[in-house]
């Protein structure tokens, strides 16, 4: 799953980073938005690292031996809640510097 999150949030940064250069190279100031899509991008970083690592905490996981394992089930879940979060925080990241985007390209018409 956290595979197909950050593949689908990386193409939309693609997409919007290309709509950006474009916006630029029209003339427009698209600074800030540009350092909130930096932001998003740094976030997607992170949590691709955190999602590994909570798949990999996963499957270091032994079913037989679950009931022994609790407490690393527990930091594999904690691991994948929290790069749940910063996913999340990726998309709310995205839709403000969607937001901003919109602004800019209306100024453009």
């Amino acid at each position: 799953r956290f595979k197909f999150y950050f593949d689908r949030l990386s193409g939309i940064i693609a997409r919007f980073q290309t709509r950006l250069d474009t916006l630029k190279t029209n003339g427009k100031d698209v600074a800030a938005t540009q350092t909130k899509l930096d932001g998003a991008k740094s976030k997607l970083a992170e949590a691709k690292v955190k999602g590994e690592a909570a798949v990999a905490a996963f499957r270091a996981i032994d079913p037989a031996k679950f009931s022994e394992q609790k407490t690393e089930a527990k930091a594999a879940r904690d691991l994948a809640d929290s790069a749940r979060g910063l996913f999340k925080e990726v998309h709310a990241l995205l839709k403000v510097a969607l937001k901003s985007l919109k602004a800019i390209s209306q100024n453009a018409l």
